[in-house]
């Protein structure tokens, strides 16, 4: 993961939703507050009532809505004998063999797949809130030893000065100690703004404004739904898209009833 591409992800996610104060306790709460700003899981909803519209066309006695068609003929402008002539008729495509089963299939391969795809997006941005949250707490801890590391310096100045005038120590003791002072100011204005960057970045990530203090303990043992299967399912939902092809050899016939109501001329009954 590089870090330009860290940063990219900041940044736009800082334009895309703007950073309120939220604090959250856990990094568990750290990367749900993330996943709660990504477009993946603001569509999710969405996505998912597609999936479930589709499931329940399944379950419909026709593959596509049935038709009713209205018709009227006249000679009213021509001969106008009284002629006249209605037509209705009503149209329902037919389910073709294994069509069905295999449009059922499909769909629940389109959802594994789906699910699989937000796990695997989830599980990314895991990693990139956990890498963030470490060079947060590094960059810190890094201001912390630079601010002591100044403070020392500050003390042994001080107590070289005196020792300075007291002629116990010449001065050029004292400029000694004094450019390890400014050496160790300038140390400290780094480590200053690193620390700002980090906390930037993981604040555009997560809408945090202060990273959690959990204490995390790191696991080896691989998940047994581990999102890489990701791959497994492209491939079963690529099978499934063939079998529906194969099922799906012509268009759907059409049961088609038809009425027909007409008269020759105007005093003639209709039949």
């Amino acid at each position: 993961m590089s870090f330009l591409r860290l940063v990219a992800v900041a940044v736009m996610t800082t334009v895309l939703f703007p950073i309120a104060s939220v604090q959250a306790e856990t990094l568990h709460e750290a990367l749900e507050s993330a996943w709660n700003r990504q477009p993946a899981q603001r569509a999710e909803t969405a996505r998912l009532g597609e999936l479930e519209a589709k499931r329940q066309a399944t379950t419909n006695l026709t593959p596509l809505p049935s038709s009713i068609s209205l018709g009227q003929r006249t000679d009213q402008i021509g001969s106008n004998v009284g002629q006249r002539q209605t037509d209705i008729e009503f149209s329902a495509p037919l389910w073709l063999p294994g069509q069905r089963d295999s449009q059922r299939a499909l769909v629940e391969a389109e959802t594994s797949r789906f699910s699989a795809t937000q796990t695997f997006t989830k599980w990314r941005l895991a990693g990139e809130v956990r890498y963030l949250w470490w060079a947060t707490r590094l960059a810190q801890s890094e201001k912390d030893l630079a601010n002591q590391r100044v403070s020392s310096a500050q003390k042994l100045l001080s107590d070289v000065e005196r020792r300075v005038k007291a002629g116990d120590l010449a001065r050029v003791d004292a400029n000694r100690v004094n450019v390890a002072l400014q050496t160790a100011n300038i140390a400290l204005k780094d480590a200053e703004a690193q620390a700002f960057r980090a906390m930037q970045q993981f604040t555009a990530l997560t809408g945090l404004t202060a990273i959690p203090q959990e204490t995390e303990s790191v696991n080896l043992q691989p998940s047994e739904n581990h999102p890489q299967k990701l791959a497994a399912q492209s491939l079963f939902l690529a099978q499934k898209r063939l079998d529906l092809i194969r099922s799906t050899p012509r268009d759907a016939p059409e049961l088609s009833l038809g009425l027909t109501h007409q008269k020759d001329i105007s005093n003639d009954p209709y039949n």
